[in-house]
Protein backbone atom coordinates (compact mmCIF):
# COMPACT_ATOMS: atom_id res chain seq x y z
CA UNK A 1 0.00 0.00 0.00
CA UNK A 2 2.06 3.09 -1.18
CA UNK A 3 -0.04 4.61 -3.02
CA UNK A 4 -3.80 6.08 -2.71
CA UNK A 5 -5.70 6.74 -5.63
CA UNK A 6 -8.21 9.85 -5.32
CA UNK A 7 -11.93 8.01 -5.95
CA UNK A 8 -13.22 11.31 -7.26
CA UNK A 9 -10.38 11.96 -10.24
CA UNK A 10 -8.20 8.88 -10.23
CA UNK A 11 -5.28 10.68 -9.61
CA UNK A 12 -2.49 8.92 -7.72
CA UNK A 13 -0.45 10.26 -4.85
CA UNK A 14 2.95 8.15 -3.22
CA UNK A 15 2.07 8.26 0.13
CA UNK A 16 5.29 6.69 1.81
CA UNK A 17 8.09 8.12 0.00
CA UNK A 18 11.93 6.23 -1.21
CA UNK A 19 12.30 3.74 -3.20
CA UNK A 20 9.45 1.27 -1.63
CA UNK A 21 8.79 -2.95 -1.24
CA UNK A 22 9.42 -3.14 -4.68
CA UNK A 23 13.56 -2.16 -4.80
CA UNK A 24 13.66 -3.65 -1.28
CA UNK A 25 12.57 -6.56 -3.19
CA UNK A 26 15.50 -6.31 -5.84
CA UNK A 27 17.70 -5.81 -3.28
CA UNK A 28 16.96 -9.41 -1.06
CA UNK A 29 16.77 -11.18 -4.76
CA UNK A 30 12.98 -11.81 -4.05
CA UNK A 31 9.88 -11.83 -6.23
CA UNK A 32 8.31 -8.86 -6.27
CA UNK A 33 4.91 -9.57 -6.05
CA UNK A 34 2.96 -6.24 -5.49
CA UNK A 35 1.13 -3.35 -4.29
CA UNK A 36 -2.33 -2.28 -3.24
CA UNK A 37 -3.65 1.16 -3.52
CA UNK A 38 -4.77 2.83 -0.02
CA UNK A 39 -8.48 2.65 0.87
CA UNK A 40 -10.73 3.08 3.50
CA UNK A 41 -12.62 0.71 2.13
CA UNK A 42 -10.02 -2.43 2.71
CA UNK A 43 -9.40 -1.58 6.47
CA UNK A 44 -13.54 -1.28 6.81
CA UNK A 45 -14.10 -4.64 5.24
CA UNK A 46 -11.22 -6.55 6.98
CA UNK A 47 -12.83 -4.94 10.20
CA UNK A 48 -16.22 -6.45 9.23
CA UNK A 49 -14.54 -9.94 8.86
CA UNK A 50 -14.62 -9.66 5.16
CA UNK A 51 -12.04 -10.02 2.56
CA UNK A 52 -12.08 -6.75 0.43
CA UNK A 53 -12.17 -9.20 -2.59
CA UNK A 54 -15.69 -9.95 -1.66
CA UNK A 55 -16.75 -6.94 -0.12
CA UNK A 56 -15.89 -4.98 -3.81
CA UNK A 57 -14.95 -7.75 -6.09
CA UNK A 58 -14.41 -5.19 -9.20
CA UNK A 59 -12.30 -2.70 -6.93
CA UNK A 60 -8.46 -1.64 -8.17
CA UNK A 61 -7.46 -2.86 -4.48
CA UNK A 62 -9.01 -6.01 -5.20
CA UNK A 63 -7.77 -7.16 -8.83
CA UNK A 64 -4.48 -5.65 -6.93
CA UNK A 65 -5.04 -8.88 -4.05
CA UNK A 66 -6.35 -11.47 -6.87
CA UNK A 67 -2.66 -10.70 -9.12
CA UNK A 68 -0.88 -10.73 -5.91
CA UNK A 69 -2.35 -14.02 -5.44
CA UNK A 70 -1.94 -15.26 -7.89
CA UNK A 71 1.87 -14.17 -8.20
CA UNK A 72 2.43 -15.67 -4.47
CA UNK A 73 0.93 -19.32 -5.63
CA UNK A 74 3.06 -19.68 -8.41
CA UNK A 75 6.12 -18.93 -6.49
CA UNK A 76 5.19 -21.59 -4.09
CA UNK A 77 4.43 -24.01 -6.82
CA UNK A 78 7.65 -23.43 -8.53
CA UNK A 79 9.14 -23.99 -4.70
CA UNK A 80 7.43 -27.31 -4.19
CA UNK A 81 8.85 -28.63 -7.64
CA UNK A 82 12.51 -27.20 -6.53
CA UNK A 83 12.13 -28.28 -2.82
Amino acid sequence: MAEFVCPSCGTRTAIFPGPGARAFAEKLRVPFLGSVPLDPAVSIAGDAGQPAVMAAPDSAQAQAFREIAGKLAAQVSVASLVG
